[in-house]
């Protein structure tokens, strides 16, 4: 039962003997094991809790199995549910593999069948956890030096407990970095707690990160753990944390210091374990001399720092880039995987991605949706970049002093499309008046068209 030793399951089940019993042979094994008797509870549970799998009993008296299974999935999505049922039917067990269960085990329970189909979930689920974490690192694609090193940076630090800051515009990829981090780390498989808090107004950023006490304010109806208990063991993602107010600032430096936190409400100090990944898209030094960020929780996190590199200081890495995305999304392409134009690949390095990657990726994503045939052509990118193909880059007053390089095949392009286009004005739109003004054939000027995407 390896598998199964020190993994966190949940058991939702209104026959308190038959969950004694069972959670008492789960401890015996090496499992930590919660029970519960009501759907709503395994909701609030698996909201602040981290489970690795969950035994429901179909028929609940609150909450149907299945319509338990479908929620928990939806806060948890690689979760495993095992629906047992004293209901011994085929279609019943079809229906529940099919909407996401693991297993559907029948009552009477045969401990060695639980116990077995545990182990199979908890394999699976390790499965699963490691090709998404493998999935999610490759987004670290590129071959620049910028990329380079933090890539070494991260492999530097990941195995250590120490406080990370990450630094950098929107859509540079802090949230894959920090995720790379803890993929790397000692707490790898425990809790990868995150959240954004430019997303929360204050008052419930500050019940989400320390939690509160039934009746702590209006509304508190129960006792609530924060995301720094969620995490505990595991690490804690803090996105934008530059947009937090300074009273919360003062409670995350104690946390920082102190490793305890008090919930809303409370007076006890409870005692977290949890690794600290920050990051945010401002100028930190601008924030603190404005008198908007600590000065000395900025140092507390400040212990390693790693700055990711916009895109357009990086464009070496745009094309491994549109590789990697193209194949993500082409599943989505009813012409399966693509390849990029000259065109549009000329469009991409001469665009300043104000977006950076997270732009490139939606850009590739629309392509791949929207797009025809095998190839992503300039009708199938956005006019914002688009345009760029578009500009005047060569006229018989261009002066090259060829202080930078100088794509000839482009520039002859660029030129070619655009005396095409005067041409087709100047002959109101008749392609054969425009093919004589240009000297050449109608077949030839009606070709070149259809090669610049010219109508």
């Amino acid at each position: 039962m390896d598998e199964a030793k020190l993994a966190k399951i949940l058991i939702v089940d209104n026959d308190k003997d038959f969950c004694n019993v069972l959670e008492n042979t789960l401890t015996l094994e090496g499992c930590n094991v919660d029970s519960v008797f009501f759907g709503e509870d395994a909701l609030h549970y698996v909201e602040e809790r981290y489970y690795d799998v969950v035994i429901i009993d179909l028929n609940l008296p609150d909450l149907n199995g299945m319509r338990l299974m479908k929620r928990l999935k939806e806060m948890r999505e690689n979760i495993q549910v095992l629906i047992i049922s004293s209901a011994d039917s085929a279609g019943c067990a079809v229906e529940a593999i099919k909407s996401g269960a693991f297993d559907y085990i029948t009552k009477p329970i045969m401990f060695d069948e639980i116990l077995l189909s545990i182990k199979k979930a908890i394999k699976q689920k390790q499965k699963t956890d490691k090709a998404k974490e493998e999935d999610e690192s490759e987004s670290l694609v590129g071959a620049t030096s910028e990329l380079q090193k933090v890539r070494d940076l991260i492999k530097k630090v990941a195995p250590t407990d120490t406080t990370v800051l990450i630094l950098g515009e929107s859509g540079t990829g802090k949230e894959i970095i920090a995720q790379e981090i803890y993929r790397l780390s000692e707490r790898q498989g425990k809790p990868f707690v995150k959240i954004s808090c430019a997303a929360l107004p204050e008052t419930l950023l500050e019940s989400e990160l320390f939690g509160y006490e039934k009746g702590a304010f209006t509304g508190a109806q129960r006792q609530k753990k924060g995301l720094f208990e969620v995490a505990d063991g595991g690490t804690l993602f803090l996105d934008e944390i530059t947009e937090v107010s300074l009273g919360i600032q003062a409670k995350l430096l104690r946390a920082l210091q102190e490793k305890e936190i008090k919930r809303l409400g409370d007076t006890k100090d409870i005692a977290v374990d949890v690794r600290f990944i920050a990051a945010s898209n401002k100028n930190i030094h601008e924030e603190i001399s404005a008198g908007r960020f600590r000065q000395d929780l900025y140092y507390r996190l400040n212990v390693i720092n790693i700055q990711t590199t916009p895109l357009r200081e990086r464009k070496d890495d745009i094309e491994p880039l549109c590789f990697h995305f193209i194949k993500k999304y082409k599943s989505r392409a009813k012409d399966g995987e693509k390849s990029v134009s000259k065109e549009v690949m000329n469009c991409f390095m001469r665009y300043d991605w104000p977006g950076n990657v997270r732009e490139l990726e939606n850009v590739i994503e629309r392509a791949m949706v929207l797009g025809m045939g095998s190839m992503i052509t300039l009708g199938d990118i956005p006019d914002r970049i688009r345009s760029v193909f578009y500009e005047k880059r060569v006229s018989s007053k261009r002066d090259f002093d060829f202080e930078h390089e100088v794509d000839l095949e482009l520039e002859i392009e660029t030129l070619e499309r655009e005396l095409i286009s005067k041409a087709l004005d100047k002959a109101g739109g008749v392609v054969s008046k425009a093919a004589k003004l240009l000297k050449i054939k109608r077949t030839t000027l009606i070709a070149k068209m259809k090669k610049y995407e010219i109508k």
